[in-house]
């Protein structure tokens, strides 16, 4: 296997979850924020 495959495979590995975090957390603009807090105030938002 070449490097740069090992690289991009590594590189795939560490920025999906970073990505699907920050997108899940765009899409319900709630980051930082326990689902709690989000059930409470979804209501009068």
């Amino acid at each position: 296997m070449p490097v740069e495959a090992i690289i991009f495979l590594f590189f795939i590995l560490v920025l999906a979850p970073v990505v699907a975090v920050l997108a899940y957390c765009g899409i319900r603009g709630t980051c930082g924020q326990s689902d709690e807090e989000e059930s409470k105030g979804s209501q009068k938002q």
